[in-house]
């Protein structure tokens, strides 16, 4: 069966990358409604919190944010921006999502502004106006 799944990942390798992508958006999507769920007792609750807490805290590496956000595409930069804001840790989100926009050279990056078509850098958007309508 892993044969069959290499192959099919070498003759269409985004397969693999949308994969990933829903992934990332069902994580944070399940996360938070679990997080938000009023019928957890106290302590499965605070477990959950102190396991988000742990999950942040590893992500919470600059080193890290910039060797593999400009990797990831917008969508799940984004997906994993949402989980970080909406578990309150912005500044996280912040991280991921800067150091995505700072590697991301698409010209239709979601995360810079272009003033015309000759500018091909751009400039990052306001991330903290972002990151507050991403978690909303």
């Amino acid at each position: 069966m892993k044969t069959l799944s290499k192959i099919r990942l070498a003759l269409n390798p985004w397969a693999g990358r949308r994969a990933e992508r829903e992934a990332w958006e069902m994580f944070a999507d399940a996360a938070m409604a679990y997080l938000e769920c009023s019928e957890r007792s106290a302590a499965e609750h605070d477990q959950l919190r102190k396991d988000v807490d742990e999950f942040v805290g590893v992500f919470n590496d600059g080193m890290l944010a910039s060797m593999v956000a400009e990797k990831f595409t917008c969508t799940e930069t984004d997906a994993l921006a949402r989980f970080f804001a909406r578990a309150g840790h912005t500044d996280v989100a912040e991280l991921w999502l800067e150091c995505h926009a700072e590697g991301d050279d698409d010209l239709d990056d979601l995360h810079r502004d272009y003033k015309d078509d000759d500018d091909t850098t751009g400039t990052v958007v306001d991330l903290g106006k972002y990151i507050v309508e991403l978690a909303a």
